[in-house]
């Protein structure tokens, strides 16, 4: 009998901050959102780019490249909250600000019962630069940041 493979990035697990219904994971290979339906995970490629690969229920797999990226994929802790999420990795702390969800999404949610984190759900993302632009997002999550690893916040 053959076993299903986890979307996550890696089975060496570093840390996991649960919220509610998602569970942020950082891995020696890369940091994985999940809703216990869909999967996003991101990493940051050899060239420096950014990676988002989501997994939806039916195991369908989007693969898209991300205008920022963790400062490295070895995520050591994470924190999160209702609006960012800080992400410690080996090369300075990385920082995503939450996509805003739109009435009509809040709406729709609230008639089917779906919870607002669905990795699948389009949203607004939010660049760093702070343009606008339709893309899907994992939960409730917009573009990884870069922070400056002395913390010039």
């Amino acid at each position: 009998m053959a076993g299903k493979k986890s979307p996550l990035p890696s089975n060496f697990v570093q840390f996991i901050h649960a919220r509610g219904r998602v569970a942020w994971v950082g891995t020696d290979n890369g940091l994985a959102v999940t809703d216990g339906d869909s999967w996003a995970v991101y990493a940051r490629s050899e060239s420096g780019d950014g990676n988002l690969e989501i997994t939806y229920p039916d195991k369908t797999v989007e693969k898209i490249k991300m205008p920022t990226a963790l400062p490295n994929n070895f995520v050591l802790g994470i924190w999160a909250d209702d609006r960012e999420a800080w992400f410690a990795t080996s090369d300075g702390l990385g920082h995503g600000i939450f996509a805003a969800t739109s009435h009509a999404q809040t709406k729709r949610q609230a008639e089917t019962g779906s919870h607002k984190s669905s990795a699948h759900d389009t949203q607004n993302h939010v660049k760093s630069d702070g343009v606008k632009q339709k893309k899907p997002t994992p939960p409730n999550h917009a573009a990884v940041n870069n922070a400056h690893p002395a913390g010039n916040f």
